[in-house]
């Protein structure tokens, strides 16, 4: 469990390092300020030999305005987590990009992306 909260940590740091609006599982904001991001953890269940755990990190886009603007977002996303690697003292994490999917919505003006970022985190050093 403590993995898995390092893991979530990381993530919310490098997404604020890169200046996206982002909030584990509920946008909790009084007011929308678009875009945001939500994101939302499923661990796979098994450990390997190595004791490391591999997930997957779903990321909800959302935007109200240029969908240009929501693609710049996900681009940035998918650059930065291309191959992303995290070390520090007993925990070590990978997040690499797996894919995006434009999902069509009721309201023609909301936009919405989801990403899948394919994880990894174990114990360990370098």
């Amino acid at each position: 469990m403590m993995g898995e909260l390092k893991l979530l940590s990381v993530i919310g740091k490098e997404m604020t390092k890169l200046g996206i609006n982002y909030s584990y599982l509920y946008y909790d904001s009084e007011e929308i300020i678009y875009p945001y991001v939500t994101g939302e953890y499923i661990e796979n269940g098994y450990t390997f030999e190595n004791g490391a755990y591999m997930g997957y990190l779903f990321l909800e886009c959302w935007h109200k305005g240029s969908n240009t603007e929501l693609l710049l977002l996900c681009e940035k996303i998918k650059e930065h987590f291309r191959c992303f690697n995290h070390y520090e003292e007993g925990f070590t994490c990978n997040v690499s990009y797996s894919n995006k999917e434009e999902q069509q919505q009721d309201d023609i003006d909301l936009k919405k992306i989801e990403i899948q970022l394919d994880v990894k985190y174990w114990r360990g050093e370098k």
